[in-house]
């Protein structure tokens, strides 16, 4: 799975789950949004981005969990 795919399927299924009317957009040589959704009656175009940990995301995360002082 190549990143983004994770995130695509992730919020397709909060898509599906939500009962909210959407189409996925065909992956062409241009760049195109991943998903259209009608919401309230109002067409809307998304773009899902994968945003990964990076070392100071992790470094961070691990100085919260074990309660000691983090700046970020």
């Amino acid at each position: 799975m190549t990143t983004g795919h994770f995130a695509e399927s992730r919020f397709e299924q909060y898509l599906i789950d939500s009962k909210v009317e959407y189409r996925r957009i065909s992956v062409s040589s241009e760049p195109t949004p991943d998903f259209e959704i009608v919401l309230s009656g109002r067409r809307i175009v998304v773009e899902v981005k994968q945003i990964d940990m990076n070392p100071e995301d992790r470094r961070v995360l691990a100085e919260i969990r074990a309660k000691q002082p983090a700046s970020y």
